[in-house]
């Protein structure tokens, strides 16, 4: 396996229903032993001194136990191997409480946000399941994920609902201190051509 860097899908249970969510929400989690198996395979690797995992979902915090498992094995078979492995979290921000924060900052693990922008904005495509707004919880835990994490990644999600707030988004990321701020378009939703216009109009405003 001539690898060096790998998405584990810790878990494909999440707390929200994303509208353009592409994982089916099932309550399976990885197996402890399949993942420690990726793990050997990855570090066994000859070309490559250094391998980094990104612990992906559903949304992984929901898994903190099973994420420090999964960490600290990592750590124990990379270091038999005179490796270096690193660790990264996609979150949805719900679960970003001090005590999660600070366990995966001890653990050395990189933690990154999935936030669309503004109020407005999330609530158009990310709501719990009960179809109560994320939003205000999510704002809340910004400051706790930036005091453990100055240079956490915030990835925004544009679809043609929210399209319209994405300058606003900006500057509500960057108000909030984020440095570095990553746009994904959804390219599987229906864009119009009014829709792409806009998206034109909200990149000139942010350049």
């Amino acid at each position: 396996m001539n690898i060096k860097t790998i998405w584990l899908f810790v878990t494909n249970q999440c707390n929200l229903d994303c509208s353009y969510c592409y994982i089916k929400k099932n309550p399976r989690d990885i197996n402890t032993g399949i993942a420690y198996r990726v793990i050997d395979e990855l570090v066994s690797n000859p070309f490559f001194n250094e391998h980094h995992i990104v612990l992906f979902g559903g949304e992984p915090l929901l898994k903190m136990d099973l994420i420090k498992k999964i960490v600290v094995y990592g750590y124990k078979k990379a270091k038999i191997k005179n490796k270096k492995i690193t660790f990264s979290i996609y979150s949805n921000g719900t679960l970003m409480n001090e005590r999660n924060v600070k366990t995966l900052y001890e653990l050395g693990i990189g933690l990154d946000l999935s936030l669309d922008g503004i109020k407005e904005s999330q609530d158009q495509e990310r709501l719990f399941k009960n179809k109560n707004s994320s939003f205000d919880i999510i704002s809340q835990n910004i400051p706790t994920l930036l005091k453990y994490y100055p240079n956490s990644m915030v990835h925004a999600c544009v679809t043609p609902s929210n399209v319209k707030y994405l300058s606003k988004n900006i500057d509500f990321f960057y108000n909030k201190d984020f440095k570095r701020v990553y746009i994904q378009p959804i390219m599987t939703a229906n864009w119009t051509k009014e829709d792409l216009t806009i998206f034109q109009k909200e990149l000139s405003k942010i350049f």
